[in-house]
């Protein structure tokens, strides 16, 4: 029980990003139970309000192409990208003076700002009007997500000690599973609130849980 009691410990600091992890695949992944294609779908009651891809008009072809070639050329790119600026700001943290504690701040701010925007994102698209506008709100959240992990994986790095590090990637990681499950939902959710409640439901939550974090001092560990 000891050990357990000091593991959680020292794992104190990821429950933050854990939290954070769940708010971003549920974003991430609530999408592709917000559309139906089949052909009896303009059958179904209240079919425009259940599916995004009734009401804004749009086929399985262009959402091939913007579910899958679009969010994920967009999420590739800018994760390289995130990964080199996240390693020059932990590089940058380890050493001394204004510098460092400038790259210190920025790391703990940057997935909390990610959250925003995916959470933003999110809200938008529950008052959207167009395929395009929702395309353009579906990119800006894989360009959010794509900062949020590299940017999670340094804070655990900085926070917690290397013999509970494993465990606290572990947990980290268990977000994704958690999140997906939770965009699993949006099959019932749907026919209740409709695409675009259960859009403003997830971006109203990223936002909540944001400022929580924010008020209990943000994710300093």
């Amino acid at each position: 029980r000891k050990g357990a009691g000091q593991m959680m410990s020292a794992v104190e600091p990821v429950w933050g990003l854990l939290w954070l992890g769940v708010s971003m695949h549920w974003v991430q992944y609530s999408v592709y139970y917000m559309v139906n294609f089949a052909p009896s779908v303009q059958d179904v009651v209240g079919a425009s309000r259940r599916y995004v891809n009734v009401e804004l008009a749009f086929d399985g072809d262009a959402y091939v192409l913007w579910a899958s070639l679009f969010y994920n050329a967009v999420f590739s790119v800018a994760s390289v990208a995130a990964g080199f600026a996240v390693d020059a700001l932990a590089a940058a943290e380890k050493g001394e003076g204004p510098r460092a504690i400038r790259a210190g701040r920025i790391l703990a701010v940057v997935p909390l700002a990610a959250a925003v925007t995916w959470s933003g994102a999110a809200l938008a698209q529950a008052g959207v009007s167009s395929f395009g506008g929702f395309v353009v709100l579906r990119g800006l959240q894989a360009l959010a997500i794509s900062v949020a992990a590299p940017s999670a994986y340094a804070r655990i790095a900085e926070t917690t000690k290397p013999s509970a590090r494993t465990t606290a990637n572990a947990l980290y990681g268990s977000g994704i599973y958690i999140g997906s499950a939770l965009g699993s939902f949006s099959l019932f959710f749907n026919p209740v609130l409709g695409w675009r409640g259960t859009c403003a439901v997830m971006g109203g939550a990223g936002l909540l849980l944001v400022a929580a974090l924010a008020a209990g001092g943000g994710l300093r560990g």
